[in-house]
């Protein structure tokens, strides 16, 4: 196992004696492989991972593959991975939940509700962060739960640890999407045959607590109903649509109008909600879908039963990837509709974007289109011709705009 950089997990390192001989659940925002390190000393970990190309590269250290499908697992002698949506997960009982926080409060209190029942009588939890994230005032989430305290900062990160009391348990908060046990039981079937079409009553209605969202398609589309898509707070931009994306979803339908792209292929690319790729369907083009989030999958995978469209819930079209780098290289769209991330954690990461653009023309038919919606910092327009030979935009405002670019360059 490799060793680490990462102040947090150094932090956690120094605090393994925590860890030895317990049965422990890893779980938050694990993106850093080397939290493996944590697990020598347990007597049973299962780690729950949210991201596709984390997960793989965890596989890997533990000489296994990391099978490209929503909620799937690998185990190796105590170790136990899943790659899935927090709503499907189901360990065994565990002495202590180890929680790496996300930056979010409610996703926090979403993990804890979730995995909290999970511990055994007198269960322990520990949660990290560094202190810009949240890791200086964690204990707000944890003091009315047991007895909490300090249990160790260095390097501008923050470990706590609490006592959990099962008669204080944590509630889950307004904004997450909540699973009944029989809803639970009735998605991890739909899994084992990869055949959505039950569940299309199910999520149609309003059995699901979750939030919803409720929008109007553009114009050109062939729905004239109004969308009402369930959210959750793991997913980007829940309970509304974001000025980029909602851009983006009038750019592809304007788009699908100029070109007739009826019947043709589409990616909806960092899918999140499954919003675009649907807009897509409903534009008549055979869309499929890819995000590196198992929570972002799972949602997707939800608004495509609520929206009648099951069969596009499959593996064969809903397939978790980093960005491009998962997708079978004989894999090819006329279009691809994408709002890339530009963060790692809280720094902006240009690479990102530009691993995406560089390997796009790939994954696109010989007239195939790259859409792109990006805040105008980031120059996504000039950056974009480095990879294509033509890049217009279709519309734009003070902070976002939506590029098409076309016929990649050539390498060398």
């Amino acid at each position: 196992m490799v060793q680490t950089n990462s102040p947090l997990l150094q932090l956690l390192q120094r605090n393994e004696n925590l860890f030895a001989g317990k049965s422990v659940i890893f779980a938050g925002d694990i993106t850093d492989p080397a939290l493996l390190q944590l697990t020598k000393g347990c007597a049973a970990a299962t780690v729950l991972c949210d991201h596709f190309g984390t997960a793989q590269r965890m596989a890997a250290m533990l000489g296994q593959s990391q099978p490209a499908r929503l909620h799937s697992e690998v185990s190796y002698r105590h170790i136990s991975l899943s790659y899935t949506a927090r709503q499907l997960f189901a360990p065994a009982k565990a002495d202590l939940l180890c929680l790496l926080l996300h930056k979010t409060k409610s996703v926090n209190q979403a993990l804890l509700a979730t995995l909290a029942p999970y511990l055994n009588a007198d269960g322990m939890i520990l949660a990290a962060a560094a202190n810009e994230a949240g890791g200086k005032s964690a204990d707000s989430l944890l003091k009315a739960h047991g007895s909490c305290f300090k249990a160790d900062s260095a390097r501008k990160c923050t470990l706590w640890q609490l006592h959990f009391d099962a008669s204080r348990p944590f509630a889950h908060p307004a904004d997450a999407l909540v699973l009944t046990a029989a809803q639970k039981s009735a998605f991890l079937e739909c899994l084992k045959t990869d055949d959505f079409s039950a569940l299309v009553p199910e999520c149609a209605g309003t059995a699901i607590k979750a939030p919803r969202l409720n929008l109007e398609l553009p114009e050109v589309t062939d729905n004239s109903a109004p969308l009402s898509l369930l959210q959750d707070c793991q997913v980007f931009s829940p309970g509304r649509v974001d000025e980029g994306s909602a851009m983006l979803l009038q750019a592809t339908a304007c788009l699908c109008a100029q070109q007739q792209l009826t019947g043709k292929t589409a990616l909806d690319l960092c899918c999140g909600c499954g919003l675009i790729g649907i807009a897509l369907a409903h534009c008549g083009l055979k869309c499929s879908a890819c995000d590196v989030s198992a929570a972002a999958l799972f949602l997707s995978a939800l608004n495509l039963c609520r929206c009648k469209l099951p069969e596009r819930a499959c593996s064969a079209y809903l397939q978790p990837s980093d960005l491009l780098a998962d997708l079978n290289q004989a894999v090819h769209f006329d279009l691809i509709a994408v709002n890339p991330p530009f963060h790692q954690g809280v720094a902006r990461n240009d690479s990102l974007s530009n691993a995406l653009f560089a390997s796009a023309g790939a994954h696109l038919n010989p007239e195939g289109t790259l859409l792109v919606v990006g805040n105008t910092c980031l120059k996504y327009p000039e950056r974009l011709q480095q990879f294509f030979t033509s890049c217009t935009t279709i519309c734009h405002s003070t902070r976002f705009n939506v590029s098409a670019a076309r016929q990649p360059r050539q390498p060398g």
